[in-house]
């Protein structure tokens, strides 16, 4: 039986917040005056991006990520050889926006930690096992571009992408972290 997928407890997800929040200030994500619309937008631009990773089919080779570091010694280097453009990869991102969303609002701290949300149909597997991908997309935008909750909305993507076989997304998170913490100012885009 594979490990349940779920979104980790207070203490690691208060870290999560503080790392991606952290690292997004770090790299000028959050300039003077910014607006929840646009911290929105980037969600839903990660959508897209799981979007065009599944159209491609393309999968992480995690064995290979965590075993050819003699072939790879930079983390970087191998994480871009394996992980990047993977649809874990764009799950991941999508869960690190809404970490530095929480981070942004500073609701992280003062709404209580993840596991304390009622588990509601719609954040377990069960609800989501038979959702097609697709549909699924269109949920997720459709919920950003609205109100949402974004501690739910995390139970959902974990729930979503544990019943589509990625069981490990806490620790492609991890990995992005770090790998974004690698990367240029921005990312090196405008915004």
């Amino acid at each position: 039986m594979k490990e349940k997928n779920t979104p980790p407890v207070a203490s690691t997800t208060g870290r999560l917040v503080e790392r991606a929040y952290k690292n997004a200030c770090d790299h000028g994500f959050h300039p003077q005056g910014q607006h929840d619309q646009q911290l929105r937008l980037l969600i839903i631009c990660e959508v897209a991006e799981l979007v065009e990773a599944d159209r491609k089919n393309s999968i992480a080779d995690v064995w290979a990520f965590l075993n050819r570091t003699s072939v790879w010694p930079d983390f970087a280097e191998r994480y871009n050889a394996y992980i990047k453009g993977s649809v874990e990869e764009e799950y991941a991102d999508i869960c690190i926006r809404l970490y530095d969303y929480l981070g942004w609002i500073k609701e992280g701290s003062l709404s209580g930690p993840i596991e304390n949300i009622p588990f509601r149909e719609e954040t377990t597997e069960k609800a989501w096992s038979d959702v097609p991908f697709d549909s699924f997309c269109i949920f997720l935008c459709s919920r950003f571009a609205g109100a949402f909750d974004p501690r739910v909305m995390l139970k959902i993507i974990y729930a979503y992408a544990y019943t589509h076989g990625i069981t490990d997304l806490y620790n492609h998170i991890l990995w992005k972290m770090e790998y974004n913490e690698t990367r240029p100012y921005k990312h090196g885009k405008k915004y």
